[in-house]
């Protein structure tokens, strides 16, 4: 989104490739399924054996066998309120026949400024999220290193070469952003919770510093630059702190203005990049508009796992209808793992409305057997054992579910 008002280990990780069982059903794919489904992918051997790896396997096998998707709601920034982040939850908890839940909750590390005890508390929520058997997904929007601005969407010009070299003033202030973030990732890691990474998304739409555009000069940040950007921040946060635990995906905006870069220019490439999502933003449900310009078909072509990263309204009225685009969804990007719902923000004494829980028909998408989510019985360590735990996956190995 261009902007807002910010904006148990193994058995875990086994426990949650089975729970999604509940709720499926078998039915014919769509007329396009096979056109736009990639049975080919294989995890990478050098993620073989890990939680990561089996995260990825899960991702690749969604939609496979049966429509379906996985759904995801992004609840917020760390610099909520717990109190408001749970509440998101709790809103589509409620909007359950039986209190399911998202399957995947998404979260941005702050927006501009990242704070290492709003952080460390959000990190809870996401931390009982996965205990629950579900996945998180987390943006990365750092604020601008040249003005020092805790804004994202200040586009002050910035040369990406000069924040990844040692010893300069726009450096130092993204390191120090990055070492906080860090911080936090890794008390995931400790915790076994592999993250949908998703940092200085939307390059190609010109609103954020890290690939800006000057309207008056036509000039925009070269797909190089961010691409060294990119490469700079994987070296740091995987060698330098160690992270392994990091899914990482490069998500460009749908090509909805004529102005809007093509989707596949800024791609950092294979070995940067393990899953591509797509921020669209549309009030229409046709081809023309989930596939714009073909921004979604084009990034078929560099074989990764796809997904629908932002889904939302650009009118913001409550007029959007969730359950229409997730028809949508299922029509023109089939090959979609899985789908996240933004999140809606305040603006003064007014609710914005984006979110699941403020579109129309959110009720339905929330019981729609096509939508994968988590339901109560497979609850964190507070409601059941890892023996209960252990029971339940065995149940579903005895009676044949492989999914």
């Amino acid at each position: 989104m261009r902007s807002a008002s910010y904006r148990p280990q193994l058995l875990t990780c086994l426990f949650w490739t089975v729970i999604s069982c509940v709720g499926c059903y078998t039915t014919e794919p769509p007329a396009d399924f096979a056109q736009g489904s990639h049975t080919s992918w294989t995890v990478p051997v050098k993620y073989s054996g890990t939680e990561k790896g089996t995260v990825l396997q899960r991702l690749m096998n969604v939609g496979l066998q049966r429509s379906e998707i996985i759904l995801g709601q992004n609840i917020g920034a760390t610099c909520n309120s717990i109190a408001d982040l749970e509440r998101e939850i709790e809103k589509l908890e409620e909007l359950s026949d039986d209190r399911k839940r998202p399957m995947l909750i998404g979260i941005d590390y702050g927006w501009g400024d990242m704070n290492a005890d709003e952080i460390r508390k959000a990190n809870k929520i996401l931390i009982d999220h996965w205990n629950r058997g579900g996945l998180i997904t987390i943006n990365f929007d750092p604020g601008n290193p040249v003005t020092g601005k805790p804004d994202p969407n200040d586009t002050t010009r910035v040369d990406l070469r000069r924040v990844t070299l040692p010893g300069t003033e726009e450096n130092r202030h993204f390191s120090r952003q990055l070492r906080i973030v860090a911080t936090g990732l890794r008390e995931l890691q400790r915790h076994g919770v592999v993250v949908l990474w998703r940092p200085i998304h939307e390059p190609n739409g010109g609103w954020f510093w890290w690939c800006s555009h000057d309207e008056s000069t036509d000039e925009w940040t070269s797909p190089e630059h961010y691409r060294l950007f990119w490469e700079y921040i994987h070296r740091e946060l995987t060698v330098g702190y160690g992270l392994n635990n990091l899914v990482w995906v490069y998500s460009p905006a749908s090509m909805a203005y004529s102005a809007i870069r093509p989707t596949d220019m800024y791609y950092p490439g294979d070995d940067y990049v393990d899953m591509i999502g797509i921020d669209l933003y549309t009030d229409s449900f046709t081809r023309e508009s989930f596939n714009a310009q073909n921004g979604f078909t084009s990034l078929r072509k560099f074989n990764k796992p796809l997904a629908i990263s932002e889904m939302g309204s650009h009118r913001l009225d409550g007029s959007f209808n969730a359950h229409h685009a997730l028809d949508a969804i299922f029509d023109y990007c089939p090959d979609a793992k899985y789908v996240l719902f933004w999140h809606s923000w305040n603006d003064g004494p007014k609710r914005l409305p984006m979110a699941l829980v403020d579109c129309i028909d959110a009720d339905k998408v929330m019981n729609d057997p096509r939508a994968l989510t988590l339901s109560p019985q497979f609850r964190s360590e507070s409601t059941g054992t890892s023996t209960d735990k252990e029971a339940l996956i065995q149940r579903f190995i005895d009676h044949g579910i492989n999914h």
